[in-house]
Order: structure tokens, then C-alpha cells, then sequence
């Protein structure tokens, strides 16, 4: 099944995540963000290149809203980390499922549906409640801005995942769309650098920079086989793995401590998870998913054609 690619992909990002926090207290953030997106688009563009592969691509449009969406939640994302506590700003960040799930049930009324896969949006709802307990959010005076910052971050993640679904649809291959992503990112990074400084590595900090561009790339194509092939709300559940992943990590090599709440959290993440691949499982031998509805190569985004409500493109 195409969506449990982003099993894989959520452990990437995990180590990658893991990795970002080890070097920050030795390079600034931004340092790390260029990293991220260089090595990737280094290896991607050189493969094109040798293979003799287009870097053109018949659907610019999506590509752009795509890459713009994505490079934005991820500025908006390090921004609330900069203000909010990372649990906070990661809690945020991560409601972009839900916003999937938003799109999907739009789409599906609008297109005259009323099967909808209520199950899976309620294992993503679980998810998103699990995501709360294991990391307690907590919110302080003065980071209202910053906290609609950060939900705004999850809403433009969701809007580059619906983005990815239907570029996938579209014949799109998935190494062009993570070439334009880490192209952009690169350039973003490259932009806070010059804006903020930057610092010459150590070996340690290179072997851990080169190892995020290569996790990143790795995380990068995984995620994006999942979201354009898969079902989409199925992918959208797996992807709370991250957290959990995320957190193993910390206990084994930070020393983090779990309590009870923690880990009732990681078992809803994992419950919900294991719930909606078997709803999808069965589902797929009985109706059509309604996701079908919310995938159509002409589903890029919520239009006033599609949806009846405002876009803005």
C-alpha cells in the first residue's frame, strides 16, 4: 500500500528532526534550513541532469502553489519555534491532517458525495488528540500572534499535501517536486544566512549538515509517493508517526523521561494509525473512498469552481 511510505518518511524526519537539534547549538537555524534543501537539490539536479530529465515541468501552476505553500509553512513553522515552546509550535504545525481532512469532506459534498470516510476522519481527529496529550502544549501571554502563526503553518502544510495528490495524479513524477521544494528551501535558507550570519562547522557539525540534506531528500521522496499515490486521509493519519518517532528518539538518545500522559498519547497515535489502515483496507473492497472526490487532477486546491468558496491563488 502506497501510503505506508510515510512510515518511512516520518522516521526520516524524525532522525533529521533529532539531528537539527544537535547542530543548532552550534549553527544557527538557517544554516540548517539551507542544508536541508542544498544537498537535496545538489543530488536531484545532478541525477536529472545525468539521466537527461526535464526540468520543466506542463504543471507550473501547482508546482508553484506547491513549493509556495511548503516554503511558507515551514518559514511560519520555525518562526512560532522561535517564539512558542518547540511542544506548542509542533502541536500547531500539526493540524495540518486535519485541514486535509477539511479539504477532503469539501470536496466530497461538493462533488454530490455522501459516502464519506467518517471513520478515517475520526482516527485523524484521535491522532491530532494523541499528538495533544504526548506533547501538552502550553500557551503563555504575549504569543497570540505567533500561536496563529503556527496554525496557520499546519493549514499551508495541508495546503502542500493536496497540492502533492494532485500533481501525482497528473503523471507528475515525485523527483521534480521535491527538486523545486529543496531548490526553494535552499534559497530560504541561504536568505536568513545572509540576513542572520553563519558560522564555518565544525567536522562533527558538517557530518550531522550533510546527514540532514540526505535524510531530508530521503523523507522528502517517501512522503511524496505517499501523499500523490496513496489515500490521502490514510497518509495524512500515518504522518502523526513523526511524533512518535520524534519522541522514541529523545528517550533513547536525549534521555528523555515519558510519564503515564505521554504515553497514552503515543498509544492513540498508534491506535489511530493501525485503525485507519484497516478502514482503509476495507473500504477499498466495498465503495469508493472519497477521497477520489478530493484527488482529481482539476482538486489542486478548494476553488469557487470546485467548492463554492473564495481562492486565493
Amino acid at each position: 500500500m502506497q501510503s505506508l511510505w510515510m512510515l518511512l518518511a516520518a522516521l526520516l524526519f524524525a532522525l533529521m528532526g533529532l539531528l537539527v537539534k544537535l547542530v543548532s547549538a552550534e549553527v544557527p537555524v538557517s544554516q540548517a534550513v539551507f542544508f536541508r534543501g542544498v544537498v537535496a537539490a545538489l543530488i536531484l539536479g545532478g541525477w536529472m541532469a545525468w539521466r537527461r530529465l526535464a526540468f520543466g515541468t506542463p504543471h507550473v501552476r501547482l508546482q508553484v502553489q506547491r513549493t509556495a505553500s511548503g516554503v511558507a509553512a515551514l518559514t511560519l513553522f520555525f518562526y512560532a519555534i522561535s517564539v512558542l515552546p518547540l511542544a506548542t509550535a509542533t502541536t500547531l504545525n500539526y493540524t495540518s491532517p486535519l485541514f486535509v481532512a477539511l479539504f477532503t469532506v469539501l470536496a466530497a459534498l461538493a462533488a454530490g458525495r455522501r459516502d464519506l470516510p467518517w471513520a478515517l476522519l475520526a482516527c485523524i481527529v484521535a491522532g491530532f488528540a494523541g499528538i495533544v496529550l504526548l506533547l501538552r502544549p502550553v500557551f503563555s501571554g504575549g504569543e497570540s500572534m505567533a500561536a496563529l502563526l503556527g496554525l496557520l503553518s499546519g493549514l499551508l502544510s495541508a495546503l502542500a499535501y493536496w497540492n502533492i495528490r494532485a500533481l501525482g495524479k497528473l503523471g507528475e513524477p515525485e523527483w521534480r517536486t521535491v527538486f523545486y521544494h529543496s531548490a526553494v528551501t535552499a534559497l530560504v535558507g541561504l536568505t536568513g544566512m545572509a540576513l542572520f550570519g553563519m558560522v564555518w562547522p565544525s567536522a562533527r557539525a558538517w557530518a550531522m549538515l550533510l546527514a540532514i540534506g540526505v535524510m531530508a531528500l530521503g523523507a522528502q521522496l517517501a512522503m511524496t509517493r505517499a501523499f500523490s499515490r496513496g489515500k490521502t486521509l490514510l497518509t495524512s493519519s500515518l504522518q502523526y508517526s513523526v511524533v512518535v518517532f520524534s519522541t522514541l528518539l529523545g528517550v533513547w538518545i536525549a534521555g528523555d523521561s515519558l510519564g503515564a500522559t505521554a504515553l497514552t498519547g503515543i498509544g492513540i497515535v498508534l491506535a489511530s494509525g493501525v485503525v485507519a489502515t484497516l478502514v482503509t483496507i476495507r473500504a477499498a473492497a466495498t465503495v469508493a473512498p472519497a477521497t477520489d472526490a478530493a484527488s482529481s487532477p482539476r482538486a489542486s486546491l478548494p476553488t469557487k469552481e470546485t467548492m463554492n468558496v473564495s481562492n486565493a491563488d
